[in-house]
C-alpha cells in the first residue's frame, strides 16, 4: 500500500459522486494549500466539482476568487463579483471541474520548526546533512470558528525514508511500507496541539509534509448516545462533588493550620505553666516558713487579746477623764486671757502717766542743768539728783513700753491658745467618743482572733496538700512538655499530607471537568455528534449549502544538493490520478 490513508479518502470522496442522484446541483470543494517550510500559507487554490442538474437556466456558485479557470473544457463561467454562474446545459452534459485562486484565512494555522543536533536550522540548509533531526509541528485552531458544529479534524502525515532515518521517536502512529514509514498525527479541535518527529538522519532529505482537514463525525446508535448523555450528566455531578470535596479539603487544611498554631501556643503555655509550677514548688518551703511565723504571731496576738482589751478600757477611761479636765483647763485659760487683757490695759494707762511725768520732768532737768556747775555744793547735789531721777524716769518709761509690747504678744498668744485649746478640747471629746465605740468593737476581737487562728490552721493544712499537688503536677507537666514539643512537627506532616490530598483532589476535579467538557463538547460535538457537519464550504459557508469541503495542504520537500541526490537512486513512479491532482500544488 503506497498511498496514504488521506489519499484514499480523497479519491473515494471524488469517485463517490458517480453514484449520487442528480436531482439537484451539488458541489465538492477541495482546498489545496501550498505551505512554506515554516507552515505559512504561500498560495490557496480551490478545485470545485459541480454535478447534478435542475430546472433553472444557470447554477450559481459563490466565492470571492482572484482568478477562475475551467478545468473541464474551454467554456468560461459568467463571473460577477462573488457569483460564478454556469449554464445548466453544461451540467446536464457532464460534471464540471473549475479552479479558483483565493486569499482567505484558513480554519487552522500551521507552524513548523526544524532542529539539527538541538539547534534550530533553516530547512533550506538541511538537505544532504547528517545528524539528529527534530521537526515540531503546531496546529492552532482559529478562534473565529464554531468548532462545536464544524466537525473538522486535521491529520498530519510525514513519510521519512528508512534508508535515511533511524531511531525514529514520535507521538504519532507509524506504518511502514517498503522503505517508507508513514507517520500520522491527528489534531482534534478546539484546543491547539503540537507534535514532534525525531530521528537520526544520514544525507538527509524529507518528502513534503501533508496536512489534510475534512469533516469527520460518527452517528451513535440511540442507546449509546443515551448512555453518553448519562455519562455527561454523571460527570457533571462528579465535577460538582469534586468541587465540594476541594472546599472541604481547603477547610480541613485551614483547620489543621489553626490546630498547628494552637499546638504551638499549647506548647508555649505548658512551658510557661511548667516554669511557674516549678518556681511555685521551689518557693513552697519559704512560703511555708513565712506562714508558720505568721501563724505563730497570730496565735500570740490572740492569746494577748484580753490584755489588749484591758488596755483599751484604761485608754478609754483616760480619754474620758482628759476630756473632762480639758473643759476645766479651757475655762481657766479663758479667765487667764481676760486677766492678761486687764493687765495690758492698766499697763497702757501707767505708760501714759509716765510719759506725762517725763514731759514735766524734762523742764525740771533743764533747770537742773543750769545749776549743775554751781559753786554751791547743795545746788550741785540737787541738780545731780534731778538729773538721775530724769534718767530713771526715761528708763522706766522705756521698760514699760517693752513690757506693753510683751503683754500685747502674750495677749495675742493667749487668744490663739484659747482658740486652739477649744479645738483641742473638742477633738479630745470626739476621741473619747471614738474610744468608746472602739471599746465596743474590741470586745468582739478575741472571739474573731480565735476563729482566724482556727481558719489559718485549716489554711496551712490545705496549703500543705496544695504544694504536694503542685509538686506532682510539675512532674506531670514536665512529661507533657517533653511530649508536646513534637506535636507541631507532627501537625506539619499532617498539613503537608492534607495539601497533597487537596492538590490531588484539585487534579481530580480538573480531570473530571475536562472529561465532562470532552464528553459534552470535544467528543459529543466533534466526533460523537449529530453525524453531519455544519461546515460545508471554505469559500462561502453561508450560501454554498449543497457542498462538501476538504483541505489538502503540503510543504515543499527538503531536497539534497544535486551532487548528493545521485548517491541514492529513487525508482520513478507512474503518475496516477491522485498525482495529477497533487500537481495543483506546483506553481504555474
Amino acid at each position: 500500500m503506497k498511498k496514504s490513508v488521506i489519499s484514499i479518502l480523497l479519491v473515494l470522496c471524488l469517485l463517490s459522486t458517480n453514484i449520487l442522484t442528480f436531482a439537484e446541483v451539488n458541489k465538492d470543494e477541495t482546498v489545496y494549500v501550498s505551505l512554506k517550510y515554516d507552515g505559512a500559507v504561500d498560495e490557496i487554490k480551490v478545485v470545485n466539482h459541480i454535478y447534478g442538474s435542475g430546472d433553472a437556466d444557470d447554477y450559481t456558485d459563490y466565492g470571492s476568487y482572484t482568478k477562475v479557470k475551467n478545468m473541464t473544457d474551454s467554456k468560461e463561467p459568467e463571473v460577477k463579483g462573488d457569483e460564478i454562474k454556469w449554464p445548466m446545459s453544461l451540467l446536464r452534459e457532464k460534471n464540471v471541474y473549475y479552479e479558483g485562486t483565493i486569499k482567505k484565512e484558513l480554519p487552522i494555522q500551521v507552524k513548523i520548526k526544524y532542529y539539527l543536533d538541538g539547534k534550530e536550522t533553516s530547512p533550506e540548509e538541511l538537505g544532504g546533512k547528517s545528524g539528529h533531526l527534530k521537526v515540531e509541528i503546531s496546529i492552532i485552531h482559529s478562534k473565529n470558528m464554531n468548532w462545536d458544529t464544524a466537525g473538522l479534524v486535521t491529520q498530519i502525515q510525514m513519510t521519512p525514508d528508512l534508508d535515511v532515518f533511524s531511531n525514529i521517536k514520535t507521538e504519532g502512529s507509524r506504518m511502514v511500507v517498503g522503505k517508507k514509514a508513514t507517520i500520522a498525527f491527528m489534531a482534534l479541535p478546539p484546543e491547539d496541539q503540537s507534535f514532534s518527529f525525531e530521528a537520526d538522519g544520514r544525507n538527509i532529505y524529507l518528502d513534503p509534509i501533508s496536512i489534510t482537514m475534512l469533516p469527520f463525525s460518527i452517528k451513535l446508535p440511540g442507546d449509546l448516545g443515551s448512555s453518553m448523555d448519562k455519562l455527561g450528566e454523571g460527570l457533571d455531578k462528579m465535577d460538582g462533588g469534586a468541587s465540594e470535596l476541594v472546599k472541604g479539603a481547603e477547610a480541613l487544611e485551614a483547620g489543621t493550620e489553626r490546630l498547628k498554631t494552637g499546638m504551638v501556643q499549647l506548647d508555649s503555655g505548658i512551658g510557661s505553666l511548667y516554669k511557674g509550677t516549678k518556681e511555685l514548688s521551689d518557693s513552697s518551703g519559704s512560703l511555708s516558713t513565712g506562714l508558720d511565723q505568721y501563724y505563730s504571731g497570730l496565735k500570740q496576738f490572740s492569746e494577748q487579746g484580753g490584755q489588749m482589751m484591758s488596755g483599751v478600757d484604761q485608754l478609754a477611761l483616760g480619754m474620758e477623764t482628759l476630756s473632762q479636765k480639758g473643759d476645766e483647763i479651757y475655762k481657766g485659760f479663758g479667765e487667764l486671757k481676760e486677766g492678761v487683757k486687764e493687765i495690758s490695759t492698766g499697763n497702757q494707762e501707767l505708760s501714759k502717766g509716765l510719759e506725762q511725768l517725763a514731759t514735766g520732768h524734762s523742764q525740771l532737768m533743764q533747770l537742773a542743768g543750769m545749776y549743775a556747775t554751781s559753786n554751791d555744793p547743795m545746788l550741785r547735789k540737787l541738780a545731780e539728783g534731778i538729773m538721775q531721777e530724769g534718767e530713771a524716769l526715761q528708763k522706766l518709761n522705756s521698760g514699760l513700753k517693752e513690757s506693753n509690747k510683751g503683754l500685747a504678744a502674750i495677749e495675742g498668744g493667749a487668744s490663739q491658745m484659747y482658740v486652739g485649746l477649744g479645738e483641742y478640747n473638742k477633738g479630745i471629746g470626739e476621741a473619747a467618743g471614738g474610744m468608746k465605740e472602739m471599746q465596743k468593737g474590741v470586745s468582739a476581737l478575741p472571739s474573731a482572733l480565735e476563729q482566724l487562728v482556727t481558719g489559718f490552721e485549716k489554711l496551712q493544712q490545705g496549703l500543705s496538700k496544695y504544694f504536694g499537688g503542685v509538686i506532682e503536677a510539675g512532674k506531670g507537666l514536665g512529661l507533657i512538655k517533653e511530649n508536646t514539643k513534637a506535636l507541631p512537627r507532627s501537625v506539619d506532616k499532617l498539613v503537608d499530607g492534607q495539601r497533597q490530598l487537596k492538590d490531588g483532589i484539585l487534579s481530580l476535579d480538573k480531570g473530571i471537568a475536562e472529561m465532562s467538557q470532552g464528553v459534552s463538547k470535544g467528543i459529543g460535538a466533534s466526533l460523537l455528534g449529530s453525524g453531519e457537519s455544519s461546515y460545508k464550504s471554505f469559500v462561502d459557508n453561508e450560501r454554498n449549502k449543497n457542498s462538501t469541503v476538504q483541505f489538502v495542504m503540503r510543504t515543499p520537500s527538503i531536497d539534497r544538493p544535486k551532487t548528493a541526490e545521485k548517491e541514492i537512486d529513487v525508482e520513478p513512479e507512474s503518475k496516477g490520478f491522485f498525482d495529477r491532482l497533487l500537481g495543483l500544488f506546483k506553481k504555474r
